[in-house]
């Protein structure tokens, strides 16, 4: 077959045709971007020729994209008992792309970090779920031309300690245990102090006011009764006399 002449931009070059009238071969493109003309002649041994012209762009710029983070927050840690295993505490994250580009042929966008576990990006949610730490977002992409473009955006997301309270109720934590620990000391120290009121108020000596001694003036008198305590008092009187009573000696 007769040659080939290809001018792709203002670069020529010339192409062996084969037999059956078919030719494929790679051409040079011309330094910069744009558009250009791809024109594709052939010339016969009397001179005439034919040709095609097609447009093509010349694309050597990477696709660019923004990842953002967005609505990015975590709970507090769980409180635990101190004999268990401790539990991250869980986040969560929005996560949006966008591209200025209009030949994007595809996008990936991968997610690591605590609990993600590379999630690869949902677009009908936006919504990651993870645990706290730093989340990286790696985003490919790739245009019509094949040109690669990568962005990487990280974000740390903190967590914080569960509230006191909530520490404090839950059985089996440091917080719980102390709180205990008071409540029981407490009750014990209490219960020693109203024992030793009571055992004071036990062994007190008996304080007469004057209603008492209003009540026992006030209170009649058996003379039986009286003349039998003093009959008792005078024989307990002569149990108790000096030996000179009973050898018969007169005492005043």
């Amino acid at each position: 077959g007769l040659p080939i002449e290809v001018d792709a931009g203002g670069v020529l070059d010339t192409i062996a045709c084969r037999p059956d009238g078919t030719f494929d071969e790679s051409v040079g493109l011309p330094a910069g971007e744009g558009w250009g003309d791809l024109i594709i002649k052939q010339t016969d041994a009397a001179g005439l020729f034919g040709h095609d012209t097609l447009q093509f762009e010349i694309d050597y710029t990477s696709p660019t994209a923004r990842v953002t983070w967005d609505d990015a927050n975590c709970g507090p840690i769980p409180p635990v008992a101190i004999w268990a295993s401790p539990q991250p505490a869980p986040c969560s994250a929005e996560v949006s792309v966008q591209s200025w580009d209009d030949d994007i042929a595809s996008m990936e966008l991968r997610l690591t970090g605590p609990g993600l576990d590379e999630v690869l990006f949902d677009p009908t949610t936006h919504q990651i779920e993870g645990e706290a730490g730093t989340w990286v977002a790696d985003l490919t992409l790739i245009d019509d031309a094949g040109n690669v473009g990568t962005v990487r955006v990280t974000i740390d997301l903190p967590a914080e300690d569960a509230a006191l309270s909530d520490r404090a109720m839950t059985p089996g934590t440091l917080e719980n245990l102390s709180l205990l620990s008071i409540l029981l000391g407490g009750l014990f120290i209490g219960s020693l102090a109203w024992r030793n009121r009571h055992q004071e108020a036990e062994q007190a000596p008996q304080i007469w006011t004057d209603e008492d001694v209003q009540q026992i003036i006030d209170t009649p008198i058996d003379e039986t009764e009286f003349d039998a305590a003093l009959e008792g008092r005078v024989v307990a009187n002569d149990d108790a006399a000096p030996s000179n009573v009973e050898q018969g000696e007169d005492t005043v």
